[in-house]
């Protein structure tokens, strides 16, 4: 048996480690998410997932096909991601929807008044394959952090879907502001006419259910040989006392051909005054996206961008700042937030802790399959690509991102092949 050292706490010279070079600079942190939990598994069907906070704990919303139906869940969350709920709350509380009860519903969006998450989305109805659209609903509710139904579900908007009449584009978006919220959605009009965005507050109250039409915020018609079209989904938030709209727009030949030229705009409700203001020139392409959240003052949006060598391909993802009364604050174009790594998709912006949170989801390079990856955008708008969140690098189908804070950190929600469909949640903490 071999003697213990008489002083193994003092290495012999050898050992000594060489003494840090003062002019070697400290790493700097970087940044990493916690592990990623499951939310809801054994999903079949999905196509989309909101995340909102009380400032406390969360509220997942999601869709999926369950008992033969497709229909809106959701999960409540608390602080530290631990499930509330034992089973799926079901929000698509079919007794209270008048005109298609037997809608199938996707693309939920959802946000924190004050008192309660007020969640809204789409519905459409078929009666067989030859007759495949026959109605379409955008329905509303709210549910308090308890898990308490306080409004059940109610339709804002609904319509034919023949084909030739105005057809909603899903996903619609809600901001909520004390018990009213106001929500944004495209229509594609029939006829060849284009697309347009209409809007509409709606207060719930207490036990009252009132919708103040905020009519055509987007016209359809563009020049005499083009239509318009809002070219994805518009995005909603609010901040301070105003609540912003946003979207990409872009126009069409009527011949089919797309033209290189729109926009992103929004539409600001402050009080009383509302504006359309033109944030960005883009080169317009298919169903491209927007995201918007608020400081409290400023807001920050963020869009999907192409370049006029690859017009119908995402390739970048772009912001600016906008002040309701001051306008634009980023110059013509904005800025570059995350740029050439082939097709990207844009998954979400929140402000929380330390600024803006930034999601998208872009393809590995030389590995198969897709990425979600974050980054800071400060409340200045400076953007530190140095310091890039890896989120996940196996992202399911479909590739969908939901993303909040409840004001000390960010979740990032996603689904996940993993053998099953999940729905996954993950925690990021800004360095």
């Amino acid at each position: 048996m071999p003697a213990p050292s008489t002083n193994p706490a003092t290495p012999s010279p050898a050992e000594t480690p060489p003494a840090p070079s003062p002019a070697s600079p400290a790493p700097t942190p970087e940044p990493s998410p916690e592990a990623s939990f499951t939310i809801a598994d054994g999903l079949s069907s999905v196509s989309t997932v909101a995340a909102s906070s009380d400032g406390r704990g969360y509220l997942v919303a999601f869709d999926a096909f369950r008992d033969h139906r497709h229909d809106i869940f959701a999960v409540r969350l608390d602080p530290d991601g631990a499930r509330l709920d034992d089973e799926w709350i079901t929000l698509s509380d079919r007794s209270a929807i008048g005109s298609y009860p037997d809608a199938g519903y996707d693309s939920p969006s959802a946000s924190f008044d004050g008192t309660a998450y007020d969640v809204a989305w789409f519905g459409e109805q078929g009666l067989s394959p030859e007759f495949p659209l026959t109605g379409w609903a955008f329905v509303a509710m709210r549910i308090d952090p308890a898990g308490v139904v306080l409004e059940p579900a109610k339709e804002i908007e609904s319509g034919a879907g023949s084909g030739v009449g105005p057809t909603l584009l899903p996903p619609p978006a809600v901001a909520a502001q004390d018990s009213d919220f106001v929500v944004l959605w495209s229509v594609l009009l029939g006829g060849g006419l284009g697309t347009l965005v209409e809007g509409a507050r709606v207060a719930f109250g207490t036990g009252d259910f009132a919708v103040e039409d905020l009519g055509v915020i987007a016209p359809p018609m563009g020049s005499s040989d083009t239509r318009r079209l809002t070219a994805g989904p518009p995005a909603i938030a609010t901040s301070g006392e105003a609540t912003v709209g946003a979207w990409v727009e872009g126009e069409l030949r009527r011949d089919g051909t797309s033209q290189p030229n729109g926009a992103v705009w929004v539409y600001a409700l402050d009080g009383s005054s509302r504006t359309r203001t033109r944030v960005a020139d883009v080169v317009a392409g298919d169903r491209f996206r927007t995201a918007i959240a608020g400081d409290g003052t400023d807001f920050l949006i963020v869009w999907e961008a192409a370049t006029e060598t690859a017009p119908g391909d995402v390739t970048e993802i772009r912001g600016a700042r906008f002040r309701p009364g001051a306008g634009v604050l980023d110059g013509d174009d904005g800025f570059v937030i995350q740029a050439g790594v082939g097709r990207i998709r844009l998954g979400g912006v929140a402000y929380g802790p330390g600024g803006y949170l930034v999601t998208w989801i872009e393809p590995h390079g030389s590995v198969s399959g897709d990425r979600l990856r974050a980054v800071q955008v400060s409340p200045g708008g400076e953007v530190d690509r140095s310091a890039i969140f890896e989120v996940a690098d196996d992202v399911g189908s479909p590739s969908a991102v939901g993303v909040t804070s409840n004001g000390r950190r960010f979740l990032v929600v996603f689904f996940r092949d993993d053998p099953r469909l999940s729905l996954v949640g993950t925690f990021l903490d800004p360095p």
